[in-house]
């Protein structure tokens, strides 16, 4: 049985790698923050869905996010289920779409930064070996 050695996670070369990024920055930046977007938006769209079954049903479950139990009620409030449910899916949908615009561009920016890195990586140490 073979043993690994080495540390799992290396400060250092962390810092060696993020050096290469320097030069993309911007699409580096943007491609984090898409991925914090992205996490809020599944947050939102789930909720959506809860709240949704919960108006259904007629049971009210434990909401973590207040505010959304306010946007939600302006949605649906002096509306019959069947019209308020229809404005929700709407939204739903609409929440895919951008999700999926979102997601979309978030893999190419971050696998464009990755090729830019891999490759500036690979010239430096071949430069550095010829």
């Amino acid at each position: 049985m073979s043993s690994v050695s080495g540390k799992a996670f290396d400060l250092k070369i962390l810092r060696r790698v993020l050096h290469f990024v320097k030069p993309y920055r911007i699409a580096f930046n943007v491609a984090m923050s898409l991925t914090i977007v992205l996490a809020l938006i599944t947050i939102v769209r789930t909720e959506l869905i809860g709240y949704c079954v919960d108006y259904v049903t007629g049971v009210h479950g434990n909401n973590a996010f207040p505010f959304m139990t306010d946007f939600f009620h302006s949605m649906v409030d002096g509306k019959e289920k069947v019209s308020a449910l229809t404005l929700v899916t709407i939204v739903i949908i609409i929440f895919l779409i951008a999700e999926s615009l979102f997601i979309y561009f978030q893999m190419y920016l971050s696998n464009k930064v990755a090729q830019s890195v891999t490759i500036d990586i690979r010239t430096k140490v071949f430069t550095h070996i010829t």
